[in-house]
């Protein structure tokens, strides 16, 4: 595989793990990730692929990289919350 055909698999597996990621399939990101990783390191870079085809190649990451902090954000919370409560029980024993 060469040029453009290595970026649509980049393409591909990014679209995976946008859609994994909007539907909060987080089990699912981590492997997804590991063969995007492995696309990109195998990746030639390739002047000739469309600018279009990079652009949406970045713009999923940008908007995997938001999914996933608002994620991340949400389970500090919980984690908050969970050791608010452990302190409370702790101070009532």
């Amino acid at each position: 595989m060469g040029g453009a055909a290595e970026y649509q698999k980049i393409l591909g597996i990014s679209e995976k793990m946008l859609s994994a990621a909007k539907n909060g399939r987080w089990d699912d990101l981590a492997p997804l990730e590991k063969e995007y990783t492995d696309a990109v390191l195998a990746n030639s870079p390739d002047e000739t692929v469309s600018p279009d085809l990079v652009r949406s190649i970045l713009d999923n990451d940008a908007k995997i990289k938001e999914l996933i902090k608002a994620r991340m954000e949400d389970l500090a919370g919980a984690l908050s919350s969970v050791s608010q409560a452990i302190k409370v029980k702790k101070a009532y024993r």
